[in-house]
């Protein structure tokens, strides 16, 4: 098993999806405008299902090449959006990163944090 360890910062904290992440994770999927910058089609509830159960079982792949991470506000516990790392064979260190926040997460306008982990 490959976990991330939990990484705090001022403003976010990412830490690996947890079961009780699927409501916000599917709110993400099927949610119009925030897939039209996923570069992802937007899903209905069922399919939003299935791919939270691939992104839970990622920890225990190996190699790991993606992550999902939860983005939660300090001191809070709910994941509020979702940080990606798409590790990739495309020379020594091809990575692809996304990043999305619910529309009203209390960490709006501090996503550039999620990238500097």
């Amino acid at each position: 098993m490959t976990h991330i360890p939990e990484l705090h910062g001022e403003h976010l904290w990412l830490r690996e999806l947890r079961a009780t992440d699927l409501a916000a994770f599917e709110r993400i999927h099927t949610h119009r405008l925030l897939t039209r910058y996923l570069g992802i089609d937007r899903m209905d509830a069922r399919q939003a299902q299935d791919a939270f159960a691939q992104c839970l079982a990622q920890p225990y792949t190996h190699p790991r090449r993606r992550h999902t991470l939860a983005i939660c506000a300090p001191g809070a516990d709910t994941m509020v959006g979702t940080m990606g790392l798409l590790v990739e064979d495309y020379g020594r260190n091809a990575m692809l990163t996304g990043l999305v926040l619910l529309p009203d997460a209390p960490v709006r306008g501090h996503g550039h944090e999620a990238d500097a982990f």
